[in-house]
């Protein structure tokens, strides 16, 4: 009679047992379809993002009308040369597009001051004083003087010239490299772009 009781408590605990076994299943097999259906979702997203900075960032439709009334703010002309510099990161598989963009932004406000003007010079507390720092990446006439005034303030020659140092490891060239790095915080909202 003992062992009796014995095996029918044993059956019922194997038989729970196996009903827990074959619920945990069941909710990983939902788990699994559903992760596999949001991943779905975030490529298609992605995708899509993507897409947008695969266009030449020049054909930008900014819905300005044809006359072209309406001049572009200081932060859209921002955008434009930050999706200039990652189009042009994208080209040549450069690993850092953000880090580019950041540097440029540190540097130069991606080419355009907050008071409206465009950046092409600074010759304000440079070492030695009578130098230049030039264009989006503020090349210097003295240190950098291999650079020309032309490529510098050219926005694909200086990018890539500044991704060719940078993939030589010479990214410690620029002040901004610390910055941006995050030896301090940093981030695109001084400059208003994403």
């Amino acid at each position: 009679m003992k062992n009796k009781k014995i095996s029918e408590s044993l059956k019922r605990y194997h038989a729970k047992k196996k009903k827990l076994k074959q619920q945990r299943k069941d909710i990983f097999t939902i788990l699994w379809i559903m992760a596999f259906f949001l991943s779905l979702t975030a490529i298609h997203e992605t995708q899509a993002f993507s897409y947008e900075l695969i266009e030449e960032p020049t054909m930008i439709s900014w819905g300005f009308p044809e006359s072209g009334e309406r001049e572009m703010t200081v932060i859209e002309k921002r955008q434009v040369n930050a999706n200039k510099i990652r189009y042009i990161a994208k080209q040549r598989n450069f690993p850092w597009p953000d880090y580019a963009v950041k540097v440029a932004c540190c540097e130069s406000w991606l080419g355009w001051h907050p008071n409206g003007t465009e950046v092409k010079i600074n010759n304000k507390g440079n070492y030695p004083p009578n130098s230049k720092d030039r264009g989006m990446y503020m090349f210097n006439d003295y240190w950098q003087a291999q650079v020309s005034d032309e490529c510098a303030n050219d926005l694909n020659c200086s990018t890539n010239l500044f991704m060719d140092r940078v993939e030589q490891g010479d990214q410690h060239l620029w002040a901004c490299d610390k910055i941006v790095r995050g030896v301090k915080d940093y981030s695109l909202n001084k400059c208003k772009v994403k």
